[in-house]
């Protein structure tokens, strides 16, 4: 449980000082393991299943998903699954979102939560929601902080049943890719 909550203040942290929305990144997430050696089988076929996704899910007044992250960095086993959980929210003509990373637990720890349960899991850890940047193919989530930028790209399959999260992490002491395959809840 510390843990939990240690992640999930960092990462409220960095939300509340620096929420921002990127209004021209040209990079394109679905290709951070084109010709990369480094990648894992699951970090390809997330990037594969990214680069055929939708941003559906946007659509929606309450969705949220959750389930397995790999990291590839020098700080972590890229083969060992991480867990990861995002809710999104319609707020007027703005999509809201709110996620968090957990790392070394043995299995998903919202796998059994709707996405209002979810929802309401972030409300009661005090967490803050976001303003995504919702585009015609892609929803951006960014973090800005002194020394740091945190950047998610996020797609959903043709059902809406999985979203796939791919992520760059740079920071004064730290630089790393995420890929996520979350599901529905």
């Amino acid at each position: 449980m510390k843990k939990l909550f240690f992640l999930f203040f960092c990462f409220h942290l960095i939300g509340i000082a620096s929420a921002s929305v990127s209004s021209s990144v040209s990079e394109d997430p679905s290709l951070f393991c084109h010709k990369n050696p480094n990648c894992t089988d699951k970090m390809n076929k997330i990037s594969q299943n990214f680069k055929k996704g939708n941003v559906l899910f946007a659509k929606e007044n309450l969705i949220g998903f959750s389930g397995a992250c790999f990291h590839l960095s020098y700080l972590y086993d890229s083969l060992h699954e991480h867990h990861g959980a995002f809710v999104f929210e319609k707020n007027q003509n703005d999509l809201m979102a709110d996620g968090i990373f957990l790392f070394f637990y043995p299995s998903d720890p919202f796998n059994n939560m709707t996405s209002q349960e979810l929802k309401d899991w972030f409300i009661e850890s005090k967490s803050t929601m976001v303003k995504t940047n919702v585009k015609a193919s892609v929803v951006e989530l960014q973090f800005l902080g002194e020394g740091s930028d945190y950047h998610y790209w996020m797609r959903s399959d043709k059902s809406n049943s999985k979203l796939f999260v791919i992520g760059k992490q740079a920071s004064n002491n730290y630089d790393g890719l995420l890929f996520c395959e979350l599901n529905r809840r």
